[in-house]
């Protein structure tokens, strides 16, 4: 845990570094901080917040989360960033994260994307070990697959396989509509419609 926690560091550190080398080199993209929030509204556990902060380049990625693996439990992830371009066009970032909190582990995931003309597929998939309990390890998985109606606008349906809303299945799905407006994008997700347990999802994305 302690190994896995210093290379993480020393991951971001690198990035960092590597921050101050792009300030000097202006045909690089720089650091492109976000600040995102996912926002519950279910029957049972009421309304509470997923705050996420990201910074990301070229060739990095960071994140911080707070209450995603679990309630009251905070988690940095990092790793490389691969993206192409052409017909399909798309990125892959594998990751390593630290998670601190009722949930004390760590964990890999990776968070991917491919774009073919008006559809859009995002994945975002983790495996979190739970160092104090094996009932903490999960498997996460959120996958979105959309179709743009117009270049701000977009429908489609996702999945989600989540442990932290303890009274409803693992895996649930449902519609959404999502629209994007100058530096702010925002999207519904209904998921478990028909379903005995119906809960909402409202996504919020800021580029600073």
């Amino acid at each position: 845990m302690r190994m896995l926690t210093s290379y993480i560091v020393l991951m971001c550190c690198s990035a960092l570094l590597e921050a101050q080398d792009v300030q000097t080199t202006p045909e690089k993209p720089s650091w492109e901080p976000h600040a995102m929030a996912y926002a519950y509204f279910t029957p049972d556990d009421g309304f509470f917040m997923i705050p996420v902060a990201m910074m990301e380049n070229d060739r990095w990625h960071l994140e911080l989360r707070y209450n995603y693996e679990d309630f009251k439990t905070a988690s940095l992830w990092a790793g490389p960033v691969f993206s192409w371009e052409g017909a399909v066009g798309g990125y892959v970032t594998p990751m390593l994260g630290v998670v601190v909190g009722n949930t004390m582990g760590w964990g890999v995931g990776v968070e991917a994307e491919a774009s073919y003309g008006i559809l859009n597929v995002y994945i975002e998939n983790e495996f979190v070990v739970d160092v104090r309990s094996s009932d903490g390890t999960f498997f996460y998985s959120w996958t979105e697959l959309t179709g743009s109606i117009t270049d701000n606008l977009r429908v489609g349906a996702v999945l989600q396989r989540t442990r932290v809303l303890h009274d409803v299945e693992d895996v649930s799905a449902g519609p959404l509509v999502g629209a994007t407006l100058y530096m702010i994008d925002a999207a519904v997700h209904w998921l478990g419609p028909g379903s005995d347990y119906q809960y909402w999802i409202v996504t919020l994305d800021i580029a600073l």
